[in-house]
């Protein structure tokens, strides 16, 4: 919980000093670490949890406030009253002060209160997986945008490589030594690859948008982005297997819940048991409204002691409706342990899967450059056409796009994974 309060505070820090440069600067450094903590205080999942969290912790006051005395002021008016002695209309009319001080409640207050203190530590729980799910959109949002930079570098090293090679092939044309469909060929290479270089400018403004957006950070300012090119430290597949419910915030808050409505059962069953309580009243009364003689004045001092033979079913409803809602919480933490290890084995082959994707990308990337090398290289030495040029130029290119989304692909994996445990890293 301090955890939680001490990142709430960093993230309302971090905006307030955002906000202020929105009307400063124009541009910013924003690391990962910051749109995570920014996230936390845009999400609309982790802003209703946050609600949830501080009404359960506001319910165990008022549930704890049940075992208070009482004290009140009672006004009463009988205009219309007769008895055996006085058979004529007869009014009385009083005022005093009354007080209780509830003695036994058929254990419901404690249950109450019970019910009231597990439904706020599972509410703490819901909270820290709102974080963790917003932790993961907002890490994946961040790599793609780090992956759509490093696309729109790639394009525009594409371009400057054909840029080269156009001009290179434009002097040979000049003074005779290639044709013109070859020079026609390099010119159309050029202008594909600008129009490529566009697309992947408009991808990294449209994933831009989108992280600024989930952020809450104004589309005014202009973002830097600090690279993240190592995945991070994950634990093994079976011990996190081993481990999950343990460190699921979802699982750990439906368990809670099981115990919430444990107590609310009890609460329930406390209707089959009398109530004691302590009263006390000290006032007057009189016939006379006007008037009220001083001199009868009457204070009382007692127990009251109540056991209701019939409630019209109530206690009975409301037992069943309890056991209704802790067998529907009991299928619902079934269902979540079942998604959860589902979702924990997926992430693990999404990185084994990206791994092994990084491995074959960098030695491709290494393979390709030095497949361009040598084609440049024959083609400025008249020993290859303009076609095995642009082979290689093409699956240079290719090889750096596949290279930076599986290493992308391997963080955003690695993230996925903490996310899917439940690690608050």
């Amino acid at each position: 919980m301090k955890r939680l309060i001490t990142t709430t505070i960093a993230a309302l820090v971090l905006c307030g000093s955002l906000a202020f440069a929105d009307n400063e600067v124009s541009s910013i450094t924003l690391t990962l670490e910051q749109a995570l903590n920014m996230s936390f205080s845009q999400s609309p999942a982790v802003i209703t949890a946050q609600g949830a969290f501080d009404a359960a912790k506001t319910n165990i006051w008022v549930k704890s406030t049940a075992d208070n005395p009482t004290l009140g002021l009672q006004l009463s008016a009988t205009p219309f009253k007769a008895n055996a002695q006085t058979p004529t209309n007869n009014p009385l009319y009083s005022n005093s002060i009354t007080a209780a001080y509830p003695l036994f409640t058929g254990f419901e207050n404690q249950a109450n209160i019970d019910a009231a203190t597990a439904g706020y530590v599972a509410a703490g729980f819901g909270l820290n997986d709102a974080i963790r799910q917003a932790r993961v959109a907002t890490s994946v949002a961040y790599l793609d945008c780090l992956n759509a930079k490093g696309d729109v570098e790639a394009n525009r090293e594409n371009v400057k490589n054909l840029q080269a090679h156009e001009e290179f092939v434009h002097n040979q044309y000049d003074v005779g030594r290639v044709s013109r469909l070859t020079l026609l060929q390099s010119i159309s290479q050029l202008s594909q690859a600008k129009l490529d270089l566009i697309k992947a400018e408009n991808t990294l403004s449209k994933k831009t948008t989108e992280l600024k957006i989930q952020i809450g950070l104004s589309d005014a300012v202009q973002v830097k982005l600090n690279d993240v090119t190592k995945a991070l430290d994950t634990p093994s597949r079976d011990r996190a297997l081993a481990d999950y419910q343990n460190t699921r915030p979802d699982i750990r808050q439906g368990t809670v819940n099981l115990q919430a409505d444990s107590y609310a059962i009890q609460a329930a069953n406390s209707g089959w048991w009398p109530s004691l309580s302590l009263n006390a009243t000290a006032g007057t009364s009189d016939t006379n409204i006007s008037y009220v003689d001083p001199n009868k004045y009457a204070w009382s001092i007692g127990g009251t002691l109540n056991y209701a033979f019939s409630d019209g079913g109530a206690t009975r409803a409301a037992v069943q409706a309890a056991q209704i809602a802790r067998d529907n919480d009991k299928k619902q933490l079934e269902v979540i342990k079942a998604q959860a290890y589902a979702e924990i084995k997926q992430s693990y082959d999404n990185l084994s899967d990206a791994s092994q994707a990084l491995v074959v990308a960098r030695d491709g990337l290494a393979y390709a450059q030095e497949a361009y090398d040598i084609a440049q290289e024959s083609y400025v030495l008249g020993k290859s056409d303009n076609l095995t040029f642009f082979d290689a130029q093409k699956k240079l290119f290719d090889a750096k796009v596949y290279y930076n989304k599986a290493l992308y692909g391997t963080v955003s994996a690695s993230y996925g994974v903490l996310g899917a445990i439940g690690s608050e890293k």
